[in-house]
């Protein structure tokens, strides 16, 4: 019977150890400078993609999984990306979500056309419209790697999803009242 135990304690232990190394690292993004009265910088955007990679940069498992967000996108085509990663578009509207203090989800599309300039935007999602016509604003002027369509350049969307929280006292932030 002790054996059985045994047996399923290390089958169960090395799932979980299993689990834990396949978890994807998570990236942060820290604002330039920190607040008055305090050293600490707080992190305002983390993720599981670097936001400073262009999409040369990324490792083939991150490229995967910008990918996954392209419905039956052919395997010999890339989908379009921020030439200098994500960063400086969520550097933007960081900065306005500080000013602005929503909460919630953002979801926009920007039309990259085949020389790599954001045309139209879609905003799917937002908690604010200010914060919607920033962001926009902010994700029209990136420039980006276009798409390629059998090898080709090609006009394709390229879509930001970013969840917008009010700082907590663990990130460095006032104590939030409700």
């Amino acid at each position: 019977m002790s054996r059985y135990w045994l047996i399923a304690g290390l089958y169960l232990a090395c799932g979980h150890a299993a689990s834990w190394a396949q978890e994807a690292p998570r990236y942060t993004l820290s604002e330039d400078m920190a607040e008055t009265g305090t050293i600490i910088k707080r992190k305002g955007v983390k993720g599981s993609i670097p936001v400073n990679y262009s999409y040369a940069q990324l490792s083939e498992e991150q490229k995967l999984s910008v990918r996954d967000q392209y419905e039956g996108l052919p395997a010999a085509d890339e989908p379009p990306y921020p030439i200098k990663g994500t960063e400086p578009f969520l550097r933007e509207v960081y900065a306005a979500q500080r000013i602005l203090q929503v909460r919630g989800k953002l979801v926009l599309a920007v039309q990259v056309n085949s020389k790599g300039e954001g045309k139209e935007v879609a905003i799917f999602e937002s908690p604010d419209d200010k914060m919607a016509n920033f962001a926009a604003a902010a994700a029209i002027k990136q420039r980006y790697k276009p798409g390629l369509c059998s090898g080709v350049p090609c006009s394709m969307d390229f879509v930001y999803t970013v969840s917008f929280n009010l700082p907590s006292e663990e990130d460095g932030g006032a104590k939030s009242t409700q």
